[in-house]
């Protein structure tokens, strides 16, 4: 999985691929969690000036 995810983030989508097929899969999914808890953070220290991400409490 390693392999396959530093190909993807060096843009070679073949070689992540040919090195595990899950990372298709798993490279959007890990981008999608990375963003958002980065935004959540952001939100939490700016306060409201990142309110894209929604409240877990409400």
């Amino acid at each position: 999985m390693t392999r396959s995810l530093s190909a993807l983030v060096h843009g070679d989508v073949s070689s992540a691929i040919r090195f595990n097929r899950l990372v298709v899969i798993i490279g959007p999914l890990l981008s999608y969690t990375f963003i958002r808890a980065f935004l959540e953070e952001l939100s939490e220290y700016f306060g409201t000036a990142f309110s894209l991400v929604r409240s877990r409490n409400s």
